[in-house]
């Protein structure tokens, strides 16, 4: 791949990086804002504690993307970015400008995802 191309998909993953960042803060600030308002009913302590595991849920999902994101980053600039971990062949560019950060190729992103349903699909 060029290197055109690259800087593109590095600019493209900084910017990601930055959002998942800014996601993460502002989740943080709005749980903050969660422990200063008083509860001073059953119902605001139940959904405060809703809106708590909300934020933690999204935080969790925030913190894998932002791994993802930034293992990405430094297989770009390792040469190893945009070739699939499993089968060695590169990723589609279709694949890799949708999800930049993409390890796996769509056959094998597939063949994963398939036998994970299985896997939860067992009685």
């Amino acid at each position: 791949m060029d290197k055109k191309r690259l800087d593109k998909y590095r600019k493209r993953l900084e910017q990601e990086r930055k959002a998942i960042l800014e996601s993460i803060q502002k989740s943080r600030s709005a749980e903050a804002d969660l422990e200063v308002a008083s509860n001073v009913d059953e119902g605001d302590v139940a959904v405060n504690s809703y809106q708590k595991e909300l934020f933690f849920a999204l935080q969790d999902s925030d913190a894998v993307r932002l791994k993802a994101v930034e293992d990405a980053l430094n297989r770009l600039e390792k040469e190893g970015w945009g070739l699939c971990a499993t089968c060695g062949e590169p990723i589609p560019i279709a694949r890799l400008s949708a999800v930049p950060w993409a390890t796996l190729c769509v056959c094998c992103q597939d063949r994963k995802e398939t036998a994970k349903t299985a896997q939860n699909i067992k009685p």
